[in-house]
């Protein structure tokens, strides 16, 4: 091999291996690319192609040699390096075209890529535009964070106004499911109204009702009213319930808003009002009933006006007497010694020690113990005009007893006079007093009475049936 030839081959072989070690670095370095447009894309990868396929074609005439003389025992006709040189000479023949059209595209897109100027532009404003985005994003954190706080406050305003009272406000949507509920009913479990309907939750009456009212708002669009009457074991509970739309913002109905209002404690308030006005009415006609006997009574046994007004003044006074330990016990029963001491105080002049009471702890029930009231002061009465309460020494012993062995439906009171004037029967017709006792009276307790005139004092015994007995 001449000199200058084998020059010739180690220099292609050099730059043959040389594009190809290029043909390599541009793959790894074409990785880290990422603003080429699509031809600039094909213009390297074209490069990358013709570098290898030059830098392959140089070195096959430099390798011919090497081949023919490692490889000529296996061709003794010698015709291994004549074909490897003309394998590489067309391969490098070949491999030309591509190399000038590689070059252009990639003269092009080098034309194409941004020079440093404009790359430093181009950083300049995409710092710019991320600056904005950062302002842009604290702006929005900041107005979501306002948005966030007012929504809280407004939540916990709501939450205080609906703290402690019966009021109920909840969202559904156009199916009517639950949504969102605030203030709950006692009874009613929030999270499990959530996502149902009332037709889910209210007895089958109700529900149909409640839905049908919300349905009218969802089709009309108009706000409705109505009472809802919930069955809550053996009680009723009411609520007054007002349902509303809301809407998206293009105007559409989006579901409906009600707030329900409990007002059972109110209706049951009302009950007992219209309750206490019937029984009311019902009492002032049987007061005035007695107040009319009374003054007919009196009247008829009065020989002047001045008697009369004494006498019915007097009268008038222990019926407002009962009537007054009635108020006090809410117009219920009341205990027996409580009414004894009331009538008869009057006439004891402070000498309290006069009277003496004794009996189990036992009540009256409101109309027997106007009745009886009167009684006891008639009794008083005339013990203060000719019996034991007439003089200083006098006594005044009323007892009562339950004996259920003898007479189980029968509460006995007995009242006692002693160590007054001595007693004689009247002669005359009997008075108010007595009729009082032993007429009106019995048919008053549904029992009986009846006044003794002993020397030794007055007794009247008195049986009162225990349907008019508390005990």
């Amino acid at each position: 091999m001449e000199p200058e030839t084998g020059i010739a081959i180690a220099a292609q072989a050099m730059v043959g291996a040389a594009l190809i070690v290029m043909a390599i670095g541009s793959i790894l370095l074409i990785k880290r690319l990422s603003e080429l447009s699509p031809s600039g894309w094909w213009g390297v990868a074209l490069g990358i192609v013709f570098a290898f396929l030059t830098g392959v074609a140089l070195l096959l005439p430099s390798t011919s040699h090497w081949l023919t003389t490692y490889l000529s025992p296996l061709f003794p006709d010698g015709l291994v390096e004549s074909e490897i040189a003309e394998f590489a000479w067309i391969s490098a023949a070949i491999v030309a075209p591509f190399a000038a059209i590689a070059v252009c595209l990639l003269i092009s897109a080098a034309i194409e890529m941004p020079s440093r100027a404009d790359l430093e532009h181009r950083v300049a404003a995409h710092r710019r535009t991320l600056e904005k985005l950062r302002e842009t994003r604290k702006d929005l954190e900041e107005r979501v964070a306002v948005r966030s706080r007012e929504v809280y406050e407004a939540k916990k305003r709501l939450e205080i106004a609906l703290r402690d009272t019966n009021i109920t406000v909840s969202m559904q949507d156009l199916s009517l499911r639950y949504v969102w509920i605030r203030n709950a009913p006692s009874g009613f479990d929030a999270q499990y109204m959530l996502g149902r309907t009332d037709d889910e939750i209210l007895p089958n009456k109700t529900s149909e009702e409640t839905m049908s009212l919300k349905q009218r708002v969802i089709d009309t669009g108009e706000e409705e009213r109505g009472q809802v009457i919930v069955q809550n074991g053996h009680q009723l509970r009411y609520f007054d319930l007002t349902a509303e739309p809301y809407h998206n913002e293009d105007g559409s109905i989006a579901g409906i808003l009600s707030i329900a209002v409990e007002v059972t404690e109110q209706k049951e308030r009302e009950e007992r009002l219209r309750s206490v006005l019937r029984e009311m009415s019902h009492r002032s006609k049987n007061t005035l009933t007695i107040l009319l006997g009374i003054a007919r009574q009196t009247a008829q046994r009065s020989k002047s006006l001045s008697e009369f007004l004494a006498s019915f003044d007097a009268r008038l006074r222990a019926l407002v007497g009962s009537q007054d330990l009635l108020v006090e016990h809410d117009w219920r029963a009341i205990p027996l010694d409580e009414l004894v001491r009331t009538q008869i105080k009057p006439y004891l002049d402070g000498a309290e020690r006069r009277l003496h009471l004794e009996g189990p702890s036992v009540r009256i029930r409101a109309e027997p113990a106007q009745n009886l009231g009167l009684a006891l002061h008639e009794l008083a009465r005339n013990a203060q005009r000719f019996g034991a309460l007439s003089d200083t020494k006098g006594q005044i012993n009323v007892f009562w007893t339950l004996d259920p062995a003898d007479d189980p439906n029968t509460l006995k009171i007995t009242w006692q006079e002693k160590d007054g004037p001595e007693v004689s029967p009247p002669t005359s017709p009997p008075g108010f007093g007595q009729t009082m006792t032993e007429r009106i009276l019995a048919r008053a307790l549904d029992g009986n009475a009846v006044i003794n005139y002993l020397p030794e004092g007055v007794v009247c015994k008195i049986d009162v049936s225990m349907a008019h007995v508390e005990t």
